[in-house]
């Protein structure tokens, strides 16, 4: 008899979306507490209680490398970073490039992001997106333009900023920009248009 899988399954399911709550609440104290300017770019605190779709995981080979990101978060976002390395195995991480696309193998293991908050979910909403992305030591993610607008928050390490006729920027852990260019753990935020 195999009842026992359907309480597995529930349990995991739960320790999944504690996962995310706290990973949602963490990204809120923190944009709340250090970042009013990006906090009034997008609106205000637009999320009182979202609906939650349980994303199905998706492991990154980076999901080894974020453990090394704890100690060279700031005191500000450590529980965040900490709070992603706790949640790694339930996160769909995704990758954006392929090796047609002119990314090599080493790139595409040290690459990825998630979304936290977006149409799609796991919370979900239509007004903006918050996502956190994986950029490996070292590697340069190509600048590039499109809508909605995105902010960049390093949360771990600093990063260059590039964006077209500006000097690179170097900005540090609890800083933030809306240049393209990142090689860092980073929440990135983006307000979406409204349809």
């Amino acid at each position: 008899m195999r009842s026992g899988g359907g309480v597995e399954q529930g349990v995991e399911m739960e320790k999944s979306k504690q996962a995310f709550d706290k990973l949602l609440n963490l990204s809120m104290d923190l944009l709340k507490d250090d970042f009013p300017d990006v906090l009034r770019f997008m609106g205000g605190l637009p999320i009182a209680d979202p609906d939650f779709e349980l994303p199905v995981a998706c492991r990154a080979l980076l999901c080894d490398l974020l453990p090394n990101c704890i100690e060279k978060a700031s005191v500000q976002t450590r529980p965040l970073v900490k709070a992603i390395v706790e949640a790694a195995s339930y996160i769909k991480w995704q990758i954006s490039y392929t090796l047609e696309d002119g990314f090599d193998v080493h790139y595409l293991a040290n690459y990825g992001w998630f979304n936290l908050v977006s149409p799609e979910g796991p919370f979900v909403s239509n007004d903006f997106r918050i996502s956190v992305g994986y950029w490996g030591e070292g590697l340069h993610y190509k600048e590039h333009w499109h809508e909605p607008e995105e902010i960049y928050i390093p949360i771990a390490c600093e990063a260059l900023f590039h964006s077209e006729g500006t000097a690179s920027k170097t900005v540090k852990r609890n800083q933030f920009t809306n240049r393209q260019r990142v090689s860092v753990p980073a929440l990135v935020l983006s307000k979406l248009a409204l349809a």
